[in-house]
């Protein structure tokens, strides 16, 4: 047997099995991390949350040490090919991290680690209840440029529609 067949993880099924749990392994972690959270990339298209959780059952892990598995789609509800696994302690994401990473996942090899806290982004301000209270007099000219803005948009498209519809009652008259 070969490498790559040696380290591919079978899909698990969905339904019930009977097939006894999977020893969790032994972590020798050198990283420690506090994160929480996995990241867990190059999903197959068809992987869903069911899967996932199928797979920590199969590999030791019960409902008690997964708090929430997300796997990200996009609007029509095809998967985006990864997903995040919120788990108990930092202590099993080291352990999930070493059993899964670089494993072949439905036909793919599994890129895991550690999920990382997206940076604020300058230029997109997350607009919570807090910050809405928050509104500079600069950022209020700036708003009020843009209501003038889209008010004067919406007055033009007003004329128009008006100009069309004078246009169907009468057609032989021209409007000035």
């Amino acid at each position: 047997m070969d490498e790559t067949t040696a380290r591919q993880i079978p899909p698990p099924p969905l339904a019930p099995s009977s097939s006894p749990s999977l020893p969790v392994a032994a972590t020798t972690a050198t990283t420690t991390t506090t994160a929480k959270t996995l990241y867990v990339g190059n999903l197959a298209p068809q992987v869903g949350e069911d899967h996932l959780h199928k797979m920590l059952e199969l590999c030791g892990y019960n409902a008690s040490h997964i708090r929430r598995i997300h796997v990200c789609k996009h609007q029509n509800g095809v998967s985006k090919g990864f997903s995040f696994i919120e788990l108990d302690s930092a202590v099993l994401v080291q352990q999930v991290i070493q059993q899964w990473n670089g494993q072949i996942f439905c036909g793919r090899k599994l890129v895991v680690r550690p999920a990382r806290v997206p940076p604020n982004r300058s230029g997109t301000p997350t607009l919570t209840a807090a910050s809405a209270m928050d509104i500079t007099p600069s950022s209020s000219i700036q708003l009020e440029r843009e209501k003038n803005s889209l008010e004067s948009k919406i007055a033009a498209l007003k004329r128009v529609i008006s100009d069309r519809h004078q246009q169907k009652q009468y057609p032989n008259k021209r409007t000035k």
